[in-house]
């Protein structure tokens, strides 16, 4: 396969393929840095969300804390970082819940799924502008999926690969 950047930013390239196999047409794919999402549950059995402005889909939107992982990190430490960042929470423990390729027909990143339990809140945090931290029960997540307030289509892929693993339980 013949490939090469056509379209490159700080956040993402536009990478052009050929494959001889398939056709003489180009297809295009989006490369950006792999993602990770944190299920963090609180010792309430409370989910932690954050809100925040959107400006791709102008709203604003309930999220598991995540973000993208960094050129030389490591997945868990992007986790680790990510949930400190966006909650002032420290997770002592993570597990991998599974990586997931968000879009195979466009993008080549991967979704990182962690799960934590076993957190401790932070001595020193600061939050971070525009993002308010949503403690949520578990058991009223599908009320937040049912009225379309938690609709982000990789953080639901997240909460069922936690059912799976017998992790969640928010199914009736």
């Amino acid at each position: 396969m013949k490939e090469q950047t056509v379209f490159s930013t700080p956040w993402f390239n536009i990478v052009e393929k050929y494959s001889l196999n398939i056709s003489d047409d180009p297809f295009y794919s989006l490369q950006t840095l792999d993602y990770i999402n944190v299920l963090a549950i609180t010792n309430q059995k409370e989910i932690l969300l954050v809100k925040q402005y959107r400006p791709a889909v102008n709203n604003f939107t309930l999220e598991l804390p995540g973000g993208h992982i960094e050129k030389n990190q490591q997945p868990e430490q992007a986790a680790q970082n990510e949930l400190f960042e966006e909650t002032g929470y420290l997770a002592n423990n993570l597990d991998l819940l599974g990586i997931l390729n968000p879009d195979v027909g466009r993008m080549t990143n991967k979704l990182w799924c962690y799960y934590t339990g076993d957190m401790s809140i932070a001595n020193k945090w600061k939050p971070e502008k525009g993002i308010e931290v949503v403690k949520y029960p578990i058991q009223q997540m599908t009320e937040l999926i049912d009225n379309k307030q938690f609709s982000h289509a990789l953080n639901l892929a997240v909460l069922y690969l936690a059912e799976l693993k017998d992790v969640l339980s928010i199914i009736k």
